[in-house]
């Protein structure tokens, strides 16, 4: 049956309609839709409920006779030329908006001025990719009738926060004098290199301070700008033997020879004294800026600084303190002690860092951080930072006995020996006395609503009592006392929040890392929270979590 014989179009050409022709055998659904398929029609959208009603109207012409005049004059639409549409949604936050299109149903295409007008109705005029139009309208010609396109229009922009007031420094200082290894060497360091021990002269630029930014404002798609957060400035803080530089203020000079020593946001320049070993000839060393000596401190003698101190040999049995950093590029060494008040012969303290090679029998205590490379044997330290016991690489360290106490994080390649119960580590820092604190706030949280309650009670009181001038100054000293107390109960919740806040922060932060090996026997205490370790492990990771002390896989 040919496809011509069945089928007409409507005088607009948008609706194939039925013809009336009689036949002379059964037609289903499957055939009439192949024959609307092979007809000039067939990128029209088929209309399902005009096939099914086509089929039973030309089948009942076989039977009925009669029935041919009413099928002569039916309306029944097989199918629709539909031109491509296009829909787009600008999201409720308006950082996007998508298109989505439909390809034509033998109608027309859309063109990219069909586009740029939709988008300009939307209200989109900011975040549109112009470059891939074109794409987009090919795409749609070329895609089969009835094709869904979900295509992003248009992003928008979120701001850029401006970065912060930097401070670079020009210099080596001491933070970066760690004990450098031997080029091709796994286990020697070079005494003569403490990582280049560094002196300045004077005028020589030490630090430039890199300003802040205004950072990148943002943008919707519908236009609006999303103003930038800019960053934080901050100024130089110069120390002894600096200052800014009168011709750019963004420079730090020295104004005088000596070792650069790091600060914050800037830096300051100490007298240098450098001796090359502090034994009994040549006695105890009390120096106010730092001290380098290309040697070994030896058994029973003193090095006091107010800078830094620098060590390239050994420090045995000997006490150093330093008002900056302390580096030793061997080792520090002591021995137990009993009956007398230190438990190890070897004392060094730090406002600064602590950094060596390796640690046994010694009494460590710093203001920053703890950096051993190989081995920390049975010693006491405190560090109000972190104690690391890691090679560069991560895979050599090993923390055994003693007691160490830090403030945020202990860390080691392998933790504890193999029947050793001797090693216990603390994290505490500032948990302990933001405690203290939240409970302070607590009871001046609970006084300050005890006394609300009276100057509310005082209050209804005094309402009901006859009008008077006395009345009237009374109400207003008690609203006055009221709106104070108020004003402060607030207060104490938001320093109550902060608190709490505070608490989760160092609880997230603190842990015990073992990046290798984990024995048996450690005594382990995270904000209170106790644990010793039951069996060995390998790489692990101890958190406070929940109020209890869990141990992880790395």
């Amino acid at each position: 049956m040919p496809a011509v014989d069945l089928f007409a179009v409507s005088s607009d050409r948008q609706f194939v309609l039925l013809k009336a022709r009689p036949i002379r055998e059964a037609v289903d659904e499957a055939r009439l839709r192949q024959l609307l398929a092979e007809s000039p029609y067939r990128l029209y959208k088929v209309n399902d409920a005009g096939i099914r009603e086509a089929v039973e109207a030309l089948n009942e012409t076989l039977t009925h006779p009669d029935c041919k005049a009413a099928l002569g004059s039916s309306k029944i639409v097989l199918a629709q030329r539909l031109d491509a549409q296009l829909t787009i949604e600008v999201a409720e936050d308006r950082m996007s908006a998508e298109a989505t299109l439909v390809a034509a149903f033998g109608g027309r295409s859309l063109s990219r001025a069909d586009l740029e007008h939709a988008i300009q109705e939307a209200g989109i005029c900011r975040g549109v990719d112009e470059t891939v139009l074109d794409s987009l309208v090919t795409t749609l010609a070329k895609a089969p009738p009835g094709k869904r396109i979900n295509w992003l229009l248009a992003q928008g922009r979120e701001p850029v926060k401006g970065q912060d007031t930097r401070f670079i420094p020009k210099v080596a200082t001491s933070r970066a004098m760690m004990p450098q290894q031997v080029e091709g060497s796994a286990d020697r360091v070079d005494l003569r290199n403490l990582g280049a021990i560094t002196t300045v002269t004077v005028g020589q630029v030490l630090m430039v301070r890199q300003p802040f930014t205004q950072g990148t404002p943002g943008f919707l798609v519908t236009g609006e700008e999303l103003p930038a957060e800019p960053g934080k400035d901050a100024q130089f803080s110069p120390g002894k033997g600096t200052q800014i530089n009168p011709d750019n203020p963004n420079q730090l000079l020295a104004t005088q020879e000596g070792m650069p020593i790091a600060q914050d946001r800037g830096m300051q320049v100490d007298e240098v004294l450098v001796i090359k070993v502090v034994d009994a000839r040549y006695g105890h060393v009390n120096f106010t800026g730092s001290v380098v000596i290309s040697g070994n401190v030896c058994e029973g003698m003193q090095v006091k600084a107010g800078g830094d101190i620098n060590v390239a040999g050994f420090v045995e049995s000997a006490s150093l303190e330093a008002g900056g950093d302390i580096v030793v590029g061997r080792g520090i060494i002591g021995h137990q002690q009993t009956g007398v008040g230190q438990s190890c012969s070897c004392v060094v303290r730090a406002l600064g860092n602590i950094g060596a090679k390796f640690v046994q029998y010694a009494q460590l205590s710093s203001d920053k951080d703890v950096l051993v490379e190989s081995q920390m044997l049975h010693s006491q330290v405190t560090a109000l930072g972190s104690v690391r016991v890691l090679d560069p690489g991560g895979r050599k360290g090993t923390l055994v006995g003693g007691r160490i106490q830090a403030g945020e994080q202990i860390e080691a390649a392998i933790l504890g020996a193999q029947a050793d119960n001797s090693t216990e580590l603390v994290i505490e820092g500032i948990f302990g006395a933001l405690k203290k604190q939240q409970k302070g706030i607590q009871m001046q949280l609970v006084n300050t609503q005890d006394v609300i309650k009276q100057v509310e009670e005082a209050h209804s009181k005094l309402v009901l009592m006859p009008a008077s001038p006395k009345k009237e100054e009374l109400m207003v000293k008690l609203t006055a006392t009221l709106e104070h107390h108020q004003a402060q109960l607030a207060e104490h919740e938001v320093r109550l929040a902060g608190n709490k806040s505070q608490q989760e922060t160092f609880l997230a932060e603190a842990r015990i890392l073992a990046r290798q090996k984990l024995f048996s026997g450690l005594r382990l205490e995270i904000a209170g929270k106790k644990l010793t370790t039951l069996r060995d492990g390998g790489p692990s990771l101890i958190q406070c979590i929940d109020g209890k002390l869990e141990i992880n896989p790395l």
